[in-house]
């Protein structure tokens, strides 16, 4: 929910339990939910080429939030 709403809402009577955490949203568009590593595209029907790399992204993502962010120093984490 990238709207604010449900688990992302800052409300505590929308979300009682994490309305005061930090909310990070990281965008993915190859439904592979982070979890593709191939160093080498694949060849779809048609010729299309599709990479499969969303764990570096979310590698990438958590080492910017570590650096970067304060995540370092987070009490817990939750994926």
């Amino acid at each position: 929910d990238g709207g604010g709403g449900g688990i992302f809402s800052p409300s505590p009577a929308v979300n009682p339990l994490f309305h005061n955490y930090t909310k990070v949203w990281v965008m993915y568009c190859d439904g592979g939910s982070y979890s593709g590593a191939r160093a080498a595209p694949v060849a779809a029907r048609g010729g299309a080429l599709l990479h499969f790399r969303g764990r570096h992204i979310l590698e990438s993502a958590v080492g910017e939030l570590l650096a970067d962010h304060g995540l370092a120093s987070a009490g817990l984490l939750l994926l």
